[in-house]
């Protein structure tokens, strides 16, 4: 059969298997649907002329339409050559591209602003909510040994970790004549900082109120930095991945993973549980629970020692910490944590990354 008689055949096949295709679980018939209706939310001006009137500024409202935004872009990203692979794939580019429109004023100013509340300011604040679960659901689901073996080498490491990239950040900076102070506050503290959910928007507050510096401009600033040391990252990390893989004695594979025999299985090896809707709402409560604590405490600290800032969101780490190490939370509510957290981390991650481009 020649190539002009396959042709038809191949294109009505690969059609229909795109059509078959889901997108994060939707149906691409109704996907498609959903993201017209998104985007006539979005720019439909209202009875008064102005765009984006029409989207109600509700947090699930706002969650839906961001969402099948993001979940479009992140899938055109996904399926880049080269950027898939090495830039970070559909999430950085729904940043990205999330961010040159506001740049360009492709976004009306109504619909940015119901994002910026939607995604970290109060009543909403989606960010923190997501950030939560995912520091919880992290925590919580490591096997408590692993968890207490791996703190007496963490602690250590983050020491030097932080002050060799301090030193090395000032020396590189200063070639291009930045100071001590500007290369810490601007290039090291955003890139130490563990990205910009856990790391540049809580220091954003703690840099404000210690240094009186606008938060808007360094945000800004620390965002195009991560930006760029993601890139370099994800290059660095792949490439020391296939290092590990051809000099697998170079790493430190199954070194922290080995347990003795008088040590319990971790929860990876324990027979799964069956997740109710009950310890879904448990879960839920305990997770809001800890991190009300953690601010009351971030509260206190702040008093007690002014000079001396630490964000609610590190004293929410340690008390997950401790309720692991003291087996405080009972194991079926761990492992419903594990898959909240998974919704968080594969799912709702598109929205989110969607908003941190503005």
């Amino acid at each position: 059969m020649t190539d002009e008689a396959r042709t038809p055949a191949t294109k009505k096949n690969g059609l229909k298997a795109f059509m078959q295709e889901k997108w994060m679980g939707i149906p691409s018939k109704i996907f498609f649907v959903l993201l017209a209706l998104s985007v006539l939310l979005i720019y439909l001006p209202d009875a008064n002329g102005v765009q984006g009137g029409y989207l109600q500024p509700s947090f699930l409202g706002m969650f839906a339409c961001v969402s099948v935004i993001a979940i479009f872009i992140t899938a055109i990203g996904d399926r880049i050559p080269v950027w898939n692979k090495y830039v970070g794939g559909g999430l950085t580019l729904t940043m990205f591209v999330i961010s040159a429109m506001a740049g360009y004023g492709l976004i009306p100013e109504l619909v940015r602003n119901n994002m910026n509340i939607f995604y970290n300011n109060n009543p909403a604040n989606f960010m923190e909510m997501q950030i939560a679960f995912l520091i919880i659901g992290s925590v919580l689901t490591i096997d408590r040994n692993l968890l207490i073996r791996s703190l007496k080498g963490y602690f250590p490491m983050i020491i030097i970790g932080v002050f060799g990239a301090a030193v090395c950040g000032i020396a590189v900076a200063f070639l291009f004549g930045y100071s001590p102070k500007e290369a810490v506050l601007n290039f090291v503290i955003p890139i130490m900082g563990a990205g910009i959910g856990t790391g540049a928007i809580p220091m954003r507050e703690m840099i404000a109120t210690q240094t009186g510096l606008d938060p808007t401009v360094w945000f800004t600033n620390a965002v195009v930095t991560l930006s760029i040391a993601n890139v370099v990252c994800i290059i660095a990390a792949s490439l020391l991945n296939q290092l590990g893989i051809k000099r697998p004695n170079l790493t430190g594979k199954t070194i922290m993973r080995n347990t003795t025999d008088d040590e319990p299985a971790s929860s990876a090896q324990k027979l799964p549980h069956s997740i109710t809707v009950e310890d879904v709402f448990a879960s839920a409560v305990i997770t809001g629970m800890v991190l009300l604590s953690a601010a009351l405490l971030a509260s206190f600290w702040a008093k007690l020692f002014p000079s001396v800032q630490i964000h609610r969101l590190a004293f929410f780490v340690i008390f997950c910490v401790v309720l692991n190490v003291l087996r405080v939370i009972p194991e079926s509510f761990k492992e419903t944590l594990g898959k909240v957290q998974g919704f968080f981390a594969k799912y709702a991650v598109c929205a989110v990354l969607a908003c941190a481009g503005l």
